[in-house]
């Protein structure tokens, strides 16, 4: 039996959590592995050119999101001429970013050493693992993703997620395998080119066998290219403002600081990349919802999405958050160490900053999926610049923490003061009404959330993970209960569970 809408965007989203899940805890066991297996120097080039080579997914222009809503606009129309129009026309466009990034790599390597002061064997070892990832992240992954986007269109996310928790399984299970035995970065880089070969290979299974997209060059059109490339070329501003918000830091700090601090602020960062994608989960499923409601014009959902998407999102944003301010210092300690500790004060920076980007997500989203790409493209430019301007001026002033400074300033300006306001106007929610929906119901269970976290500090010492578990855990289910019981409305409580037990009850119907 069909899946009902409400029920597709709970499996998706659950998929997702779940593979949040593997991957935070591969990166929480893995993460000490690699660094203390390869050194903190080789960690902090291992970071550097994850970070350099992360820029270069700017080369998609946009054409990743612009699949995903002209696949689930096809597919909304039941139009399979147009469906292989947008595959194909988009598949040649890959391809021919693909070969100029590959010329853009070429020229990189020749300057990377001296542009970042790489001497000595790091030197030696930079060029061949910088081609590994290269294949891996650039080259061949923009020909490769476009698999991984016709499945997003079709809201086929559980099973992307899938893929990408086998393929993460195997890398850690190999990459701790070989460090165990004495392998190096050169090791590491080719381990994690195999888990994206047997990724990418698994999405490409899954198209294929759905025999509902042809690849012929008959099917290359013009016209849809210059009418995606419209919305890319703004999608590609939004892209580099991603980038420059996850990326650029490492590259920024090494201008001014040793290859060891770009290790200290490189572990901070990728937690909260992780609190990031948690976040992320559930505003990512509804993406193709929105292109196919706007597409029947139903303005209704789309403004009840804005409000409560931003209100669900926050709940496990604000959960993460407490958390790192209650007990990250101590967790990174505990973690990787005394000589990490500073690690700890910019993670919980990092964290306010992804915790305020968190409603964003819903209303850029939103602006993307219903033509106002313009809008979200030029914000992204402008948080970019406010992002590079201020990290600039504060690292020589306050060090690392002005890295993360940088990215909270770039969000509270551009995404909180403007984006978001402007979302509500433009889909005829008055922000005071959004306010009212949205802030009461994070801040009211979160302050309860904090106050009792740092109760159970001051009374229970934070000297294991465990204890810091079973310590978060009374704020955390009071956190929830409140949510539930006082800001979570009636209809929405009735509309989940009429929706997700529908389905169970045909069944029952049917087998009876």
């Amino acid at each position: 039996m069909a899946q009902t809408r409400t029920q597709l965007v709970v499996v998706n989203t659950l998929s997702n959590y779940l593979r949040f899940a593997v991957l935070f805890i591969t990166f929480f066991i893995l993460t000490p592995v690699l660094v203390h297996g390869l050194g903190q120097e080789a960690y902090g080039l291992w970071s550097l050119l994850n970070a350099v080579l992360g820029l270069f997914g700017l080369l998609d222009l946009g054409f990743g999101t612009a699949t995903t809503k002209y696949v689930a606009h096809s597919i909304g129309a039941r139009n399979e001429e147009q469906l292989n129009r947008v595959v194909n026309t988009i598949l040649v466009v890959y391809i021919g970013l693909a070969l100029f990034a590959t010329l853009a790599l070429a020229i990189l390597a020749l300057f990377f050493n001296h542009m970042f002061h790489i001497h000595g064997h790091f030197a030696s070892l930079s060029h061949p693992v910088l081609w590994i990832l290269a294949l891996r992240m650039v080259i061949l992954a923009m020909p490769l993703g476009l698999f991984r986007n016709i499945m997003y269109g079709r809201q086929q996310i559980s099973l992307i997620n899938f893929a990408q928790i086998f393929s993460t399984i195997i890398y850690a299970i190999v990459t701790w395998y070989a460090l165990r035995h004495g392998a190096g970065l050169l090791g590491v880089a080719w381990i994690s080119f195999g888990s994206m070969l047997l990724e990418y290979g698994m999405y490409a299974g899954v198209v294929f066998a759905g025999r509902t997209i042809s690849f012929a060059p008959r099917f290359f059109d013009r016209s849809f290219l210059r009418e995606a490339t419209s919305m890319s070329m703004y999608m590609f501003l939004a892209n580099i403002a991603g980038l420059v918000l996850m990326r650029s830091d490492p590259i920024i700090i090494k201008m001014f600081l040793p290859l060891t601090a770009v290790t200290t602020y490189a572990v901070a960062q990728r937690i909260g990349e992780n609190i990031f994608m948690l976040v992320k989960q559930f505003v990512n499923v509804l993406s193709p919802l929105v292109a196919q409601l706007h597409s029947a014009g139903n303005e209704t959902n789309i403004r009840f999405i804005l409000i409560n998407a931003s209100r669900f999102a926050l709940t496990p944003a604000t959960i993460m958050l407490v958390g790192i301010l209650a007990y990250g210092n101590q967790a990174i300690v505990l973690w990787l160490g005394p000589s990490f500790r500073e690690s700890g004060q910019i993670l919980q920076i990092l964290v306010l900053a992804m915790w305020l980007l968190t409603p964003q997500l819903t209303a850029s989203m939103i602006l993307t999926m219903t033509g106002e790409h313009r809008i979200t493209g030029l914000a992204s430019l402008a948080s970019m610049i406010v992002n590079l301007v201020v990290s600039i001026i504060l690292i020589p002033l306050v060090g690392l923490k002005g890295s993360a400074l940088g990215t909270l300033t770039a969000i509270v300006v551009v995404d909180v003061c403007y984006l978001i306001p402007y979302a509500c106007r433009r889909h005829n929610v008055t922000l005071s009404s959004y306010l009212a929906r949205v802030v009461p119901a994070v801040l009211v269970p979160g302050i309860l959330d904090l106050v009792i976290s740092l109760a159970m500090l001051r009374i229970f010492p934070a000297t294991s993970f465990a204890r810091i578990g079973m310590d978060m855990l009374p704020g955390m289910l009071i956190y929830l209960a409140i949510y539930w019981y006082f800001f979570v409305e009636p209809s929405e409580k009735e509309l989940f569970r009429h929706k997700l037990l529908r389905r169970k009850r045909a069944e029952q119907a049917v087998e009876g």
